[in-house]
């Protein structure tokens, strides 16, 4: 499994939300497949494939106050007409962490 972990700090708040895409190089490469990564769901689509997003809201005391899961691609259905890959921004309401002071971000695939 590929992880990958970056931080913002800013002034403590509440956040309302923020908006997240899949860059054209991600969108792409899980689409088509690449010499890095193979085609999200497989030849068949039945491959049950992911990225996603995982945000965690840190107080000004160190301590996760909540985290919020996003999925950026999921392939994870039975049935498969279910399955996507984000290609417009979203819009994802941050507010349930509560009042921070930093935001971390943990991105992970299958």
């Amino acid at each position: 499994m590929f992880q990958e972990f970056s931080e913002i700090e800013f002034s403590d708040t509440v956040l309302n939300g923020c908006y997240l895409t899949n860059s054209t190089y991600a969108y792409w490469s899980m689409k088509e497949g690449d010499q890095y990564a193979k085609m999200f769901g497989g030849t068949t689509g039945n491959e049950e494939d992911w990225f996603k997003i995982d945000i965690y809201g840190i107080d000004t005391a160190g301590n996760i106050s909540d985290s919020i899961e996003f999925y950026l691609a999921d392939f994870r259905f039975a049935d498969n007409t279910l399955d996507y890959i984000v290609d417009d921004w979203q819009w994802l309401d941050l507010s349930s962490l509560g009042r921070i002071s930093k935001l971390q971000f943990k991105l992970s695939s299958s």
